[in-house]
């Protein structure tokens, strides 16, 4: 989409100028990874040595021929040291916890428990603990399916609050 603008003028004379500008698309996954395995000045070769994926995989996932699975996500954010959240995030503005949260909660399966010892900020450590905590308790049967949803909400309402 190109530059676009448009003049209108009102009754009362106001003159009304109004600009379209092309918006800039997220990275793809492929862009993200491509990047990510540049910074840390890796080969495809090298970092499917590292992830234990296939040359061609790591190609494929970076030209979007193919999309990876999570557990994949997973190897490939281990292999760059860098968390799987980073991959999946549409760089959205995260104004809020709860934004961070939601996007938790969106990646997070439950097949893989969160490391809530991976985060700079002692807040996030201690939210990856308690969603771990209620999804062992889900797991156990302690608590249900609706209860564990309603708890969901419930942080997202408790979280929102600006990040400083």
């Amino acid at each position: 989409m190109e530059h676009m603008e448009y003049i209108a003028k009102l009754k009362d004379g106001t003159i009304l100028r109004i600009e379209e500008r092309p918006q800039k698309t997220p990275p793809t996954f492929g862009e993200k990874l491509r990047i990510y395995r540049k910074n840390k000045n890796l080969t495809q070769a090298m970092l499917a040595e590292k992830s234990g994926l296939s040359v061609l995989s790591i190609r494929r996932y970076e030209t979007n021929e193919r999309d990876p699975k999570l557990k994949d996500i997973k190897r490939l954010a281990e292999a760059l040291g860098i968390s799987p959240i980073l991959f999946v995030t549409d760089n959205r503005p995260m104004l809020y916890w709860s934004d961070i949260l939601k996007m938790i909660f969106d990646v997070d399966s439950g097949k893989y428990p969160l490391n809530p010892n991976q985060y700079d900020d002692p807040k996030l450590n201690t939210i990856t603990a308690s969603i771990n905590e209620e999804k062992k308790k889900l797991s156990d049967g302690s608590i249900t399916k609706e209860e564990y949803e309603k708890w969901e909400a419930d942080m997202l309402n408790v979280f929102h609050i600006p990040i400083e």
